[in-house]
């Protein structure tokens, strides 16, 4: 009976240790990303959520008028005699394909929580804030997806046929593969929190946004709560984690760089709430709304980017009296846990009742 009883109590404290998220005393080897190993506690299973991978060789490609030649020199609009018209500048400028190698990073996150820290003031004093935070590592997954050029078939004639055209798509892994590259993959983040009170997650008058701030006091405290494996130096605010380059894990060995978001004076009676993280991929999408360039204007005057971006969703079924981070739940009804959307950069969206 004696040791019925001891195995059911080591069963418990196992269970509590899995829903408190706290690592299980199993060693593993970690990868740092210098090259060296550290050995560390492994993490529970579900402890972490692994956001998979979304991208598609349509991302690589997007047709556009080149409206700085079809707006801006209509008296380029003109039909030869001796040739095609379609051989002329004007009709050159439409519907061009326009192309670009992506790149994507995996997103590895662990539950959205809180923690009290004692914040500086003005004056001097220190005043306890409670403070959410997301902590996260982003991992190089590489076959990141490129253009390449076709083999060029010569007509009889003598004409090269689909010169210098970008007939497939092919999966590398190094920036310098990729068309359009502009150096090496570091993961520069936007992390935008934004709060509603209805389901639908629909933005209205009570509508909250809040980008992450960097508090260091409150990085050090998070640090020695979740116990990441890595050094304090390794364990990066948004500001820090772009400083170099993340190298492209292998299925031997998964290089990590680890960080957290952190957010301050968070409305203590939301009950609903996005995070919105750009930096994950340079995927975008542009347009030229009508009329908004103008014959004489700079070119790409008017023009709207959009944004790849993930959105985690979560829904928090507490009060303003007893904030509690067992309260938060990931994943709202009638919405997935995670999903993919383009938006604008945040400096482009209309601020909604900011708080400062």
């Amino acid at each position: 009976m004696d040791d019925f009883k001891s195995a059911r109590l080591w069963r418990t404290g196992v269970r509590c240790l899995l829903l408190l998220g706290i690592a299980l005393p199993f060693g593993t080897t970690f990868h740092r990303a210098d090259g060296q190993e550290r050995k560390i506690r492994k993490l529970a299973p579900g402890v972490e959520t692994r956001v998979p991978l979304k991208r598609a060789a349509e991302e690589t490609n997007a047709e556009h008028d080149l409206i700085e030649v079809i707006v801006g020199h209509p008296e380029l609009d003109w039909s030869p005699q001796e040739f095609e018209s379609t051989s002329t500048l004007y009709k050159k400028a439409e519907q061009i394909l326009f192309h670009r190698g992506v790149w994507q990073f995996e997103f590895v996150h662990k539950p959205l929580r809180m923690v009290e820290v004692d914040i500086p003031q003005p004056n001097g004093k220190m005043h306890r804030k409670k403070i959410w935070y997301l902590m996260y590592r982003i991992v190089n997954p590489g076959q990141h997806l490129t253009p390449v050029h076709g083999e060029n078939k010569t007509l009889p004639s003598g004409d090269v046929l689909h010169k210098e055209q970008y007939e497939k798509i092919e999966a590398v892994d190094r920036a310098d593969q990729m068309l359009a590259s502009i150096g090496p993959h570091r993961f520069v983040p936007t992390f935008l929190l934004r709060t509603f009170d209805n389901a639908e997650l629909k933005i209205d008058d009570k509508t909250v946004q809040y980008m992450d701030q960097i508090i260091p006091a409150a990085r050090q405290k998070i640090y020695e709560r979740e116990r990441p494996p890595c050094s304090f130096g390794e364990f990066y605010d948004s500001s820090q984690v772009s400083a170099e380059p993340i190298p492209v894990s292998t299925d031997q060995k998964e290089i990590s760089r680890w960080g957290v978001a952190t957010w301050m004076d968070i409305d203590p009676e939301i009950d609903y709430l996005t995070i919105q993280i750009m930096g994950l991929t340079n995927a975008y999408r542009w347009v030229d709304p009508a009329g908004a360039f103008k014959q004489g204007d700079v070119p790409g005057s008017g023009r709207k980017f959009e944004f790849k971006t993930l959105q985690l969703n979560f829904h928090r079924p507490g009060d303003a009296l007893d904030e509690r981070e067992d309260e938060i739940r990931q994943g709202v009804e009638g919405h997935p846990k995670y999903q993919w959307l383009y938006r604008p950069a945040p400096n482009n969206f209309e601020p909604v009742h900011p708080r400062f």
